[in-house]
């Protein structure tokens, strides 16, 4: 056997015994330290309800767990109000919130470091007014062959002056309530006979400046819209632009049985604007971008802001004005 073979065969058995010594390693990594979560929204003339949790680790995929024994106290200006009782679902107080007061929540549990948080509930900001008018939808585009057309959607100013506080924080959601059809069962067409139910938030956009925050498209308390600051017109008024194209909600799945007739000339509308606090703002933002990264493993993580001292989550308060108007379509 000459000296090439020799060298094959020695380099293949050291390189087979390397690949067989394999020895299995048991990592002990320390278990991330749960905090108590907070997640209470709180407005005036409603009772406060809380939820409270533990927190998981960054991999887990459990549900979060209820905190059964805890003691949450409930202040009101720094004067103790109540304790919380517990529910099958959270803590409740019996005492409801004022508009121009501060809330303390203190927490204490066993098994937790003790925790705290408040908030201010802020007066409702009224709606001036709000024009109306038809503009065209390029993101409809229908083609006819000889011809084609772009959609049409419905263009909201809503016009608003500032308080004049230093910074103000705000959500708002153009809202309507679903058609009502009656089926004739013999012809099997259908007839409009009103609007009813509760409203509901229509899918909205928006090309307003105030807009700048990539994030800023959001939901609050079962309504989705757009979470906005005051910068552009702090002490003064503003014209806040907003889009909605109701045929393509109505005739696509959002009340309208299989995208079949046209609406009414008339549709009831309701816009809710809601006065927020600096700290749901924030938390609102850092959500969304943190839904935004979530399943990107090139992306920083972010970290989702809190206002509880000593663990997580967000306990804010918040108040609403609601314009109603009837939009007139043609």
């Amino acid at each position: 056997m000459n000296t090439s073979y020799k060298l094959f065969f020695s380099l293949f058995f050291l390189v087979a015994n390397l690949l067989a010594c394999r020895t299995k390693m048991d990592i002990d990594l320390p278990e991330s330290k749960k905090h108590a979560v907070v997640n209470s929204l709180i407005t005036a003339g409603k009772p406060i309800f809380v939820e409270l949790s533990e927190s998981q680790g960054v991999f887990s995929r459990k549900p979060f767990a209820p905190i059964q024994e805890a003691h949450i106290k409930l202040y009101e200006d720094a004067q103790f109000v109540e304790e919380l009782q517990h529910t099958d679902t959270g803590y409740v107080s019996v005492a409801t919130p004022r508009f121009g007061h501060t809330y303390r929540l203190e927490i204490s549990n066993e098994d937790f470091s003790d925790v705290s948080t408040e908030t201010v509930l802020l007066p409702p900001l009224s709606i001036l007014s709000v024009d109306t008018m038809t503009v065209s939808d390029e993101s409809v585009y229908t083609d006819y062959g000889e011809s084609a057309e772009y959609g049409k959607k419905m263009q909201f100013k809503l016009k608003i002056k500032d308080r004049g506080r230093e910074a103000e924080y705000f959500f708002v959601s153009v809202c309507a309530q679903n058609p009502i059809y009656r089926i004739d069962t013999l012809t099997g067409k259908y007839t409009f006979k009103g609007f009813g139910g509760a409203y509901k938030s229509l899918p909205s956009d928006s090309d307003d400046p105030i807009f700048m925050n990539d994030n800023s498209y959001s939901f609050l308390e079962g309504f989705e819209g757009f979470v906005l600051n005051d910068h552009l017109f702090n002490k003064g008024e503003y014209n806040l632009e907003i889009s909605v194209n109701f045929d393509n909600h109505y005739n696509r799945g959002g009340g309208s049985p299989f995208g079949m007739e046209e609406l009414p000339d008339s549709i009831p509308v309701r816009i809710k604007f809601f006065s927020i606090c600096e700290d749901l703002y924030k938390y609102i933002i850092s959500y969304n971008k943190a839904e935004e990264t979530e399943f990107n493993p090139f992306s920083q993580p972010v970290k989702v802001f809190s206002n509880v001292q000593n663990g997580l989550g967000i306990f804010s308060g918040y108040s609403v004005t609601d314009y109603d108007l009837i939009l007139r379509r043609k």
